[in-house]
């Protein structure tokens, strides 16, 4: 007889708990549109091309696999964010804060990123060929087989960064902060 309760149990989970987290993550999605604050809000797979999110609010978001393309995020906060998979391509990043964020693998080709502040933030094996990253903070990042190249880097910092395996070749590394370390770390991938 138990038996019957926990199947049912497990049967009416399984039909209505996902219902439960996306009417949440639709709660979230609201929550952003309205106002300029959504700490914490569960945003994955969530549409937000072209929305202009500037000065918003998103630390410790997730935001994994959502589709950002052509997205206004000057000068957002989204430090602790959870980004890996999100579509990023043609995203206006400039001046935003992600400290800390989880961009595992993330493709930031041709966006701009102009003055963010990634310390710390986990951006191993990401893609940045084209994107525009001057003034950008890498300190204490792990960049680890990320691809830089072709970048200008003008005056961006590396500081303390794991860029082991990195991709620097063609990329113009003369301005920035922690240089030596930058050379060293590229000389197995052809730094002249």
């Amino acid at each position: 007889m138990n038996s019957r309760y926990i199947i049912v149990a497990i049967l009416m989970h399984s039909l209505f708990g996902s219902s439960i987290a996306m009417a949440a993550e639709q709660n979230d999605l609201r929550k952003l549109k309205a106002g300029r604050v959504c700490v914490k809000c569960d945003l994955r797979s969530a549409n937000l091309a072209g929305i202009d999110l500037g000065r918003k609010n998103m630390s410790g978001a997730n935001l994994q696999k959502a589709d950002l393309s052509g997205a206004k995020i000057e000068m957002a906060v989204i430090s602790g964010a959870k980004i890996s998979g999100a579509n990023l391509s043609g995203a206006n990043m400039k001046g935003v804060t992600a400290k800390k964020v989880k961009a595992y693998g993330v493709s930031f080709s041709k966006v701009n990123l102009s003055y963010v502040n990634f310390k710390k933030a986990d951006l191993a094996a990401a893609d940045f060929r084209g994107a525009t990253l001057k003034g950008v903070d890498f300190s204490g990042a792990d960049l680890s087989w990320t691809d830089f190249r072709g970048c200008k880097l003008g005056s961006s910092n590396f500081t303390g960064a794991n860029i082991e395996g990195a991709d620097f070749r063609g990329a113009d590394v003369r301005s920035v902060k922690g240089r030596r370390k930058v050379k060293h770390g590229i000389l197995a991938v052809g730094w002249k």
